[in-house]
């Protein structure tokens, strides 16, 4: 049938062993106003948001305590911005905040420099243990206008191989989120033609 947009809106998922939210094969979604948290980051594939096939768009979500707070795998491309408005997504304390592979185009921000005044990401993700962000195997990432913990941002949180690339110039000077809040438990999965399951 005809794909219908499906919203997540404003849900408090805390205590999470394994996927806050799993995005397949879909793109019409909203993912919106929604605290997700781990259980410490250190579990073996927990993740915050999940997106496989997958571009939804993410705004004003808090993802926090995740071995990767954001997964991207094969060809996704979340959007983590409204237009020429910030997403004001905070991910943090996670152990890779942001992961893309294989493909994986996610918008983090992008500031196309014509047209009206353009706001970029707005996102804060920084305060993860290992990468900020990590892109592997043909991943580019438009990542303008962000707050990564420190101005100018530490590189070494940064990781891209040889066949992707990470664009975060301009970055932001100060936290445009001041931090997040604090969830309580479930999981969500979003597949085409599957609906939401709890």
């Amino acid at each position: 049938g005809t794909p219908t947009t499906i919203n997540i809106l404003n849900n408090t998922i805390s205590g999470v062993t394994g996927v806050g939210v799993s995005v397949q094969n879909y793109s019409d979604l909203l993912i919106q106003g929604n605290a997700l948290t781990g259980t410490g980051g250190g579990e073996l594939q927990a993740y915050g948001v999940s997106c496989n096939a997958a571009s939804p768009r993410l705004l004003g979500n808090n993802i926090q305590s995740f071995s990767i707070g954001l997964n991207c795998l094969n060809q996704s491309s979340p959007i983590l911005e409204n237009g020429t408005a910030g997403g004001n997504n905070v991910i943090k304390n996670n152990d890779i905040g942001v992961s893309c592979d294989n493909g994986s185009n996610a918008v983090l921000g992008l500031i196309s420099g014509s047209g009206p005044p353009d706001d970029g990401g707005q996102n804060s993700i920084f305060n993860n243990t290992t990468y900020n962000v990590r892109l592997t195997n043909g991943c580019n990432v438009y990542a303008h206008n962000n707050w990564w913990g420190a101005a100018p941002p530490a590189t070494d949180k940064f990781s891209q191989d040889e066949t992707s690339k990470l664009y975060y110039e301009p970055y932001l000077p100060t936290d445009p989120n001041g931090g997040g809040s604090s969830p309580i438990g479930g999981s969500l999965i979003v597949e085409r033609d599957a609906g939401i399951s709890p």
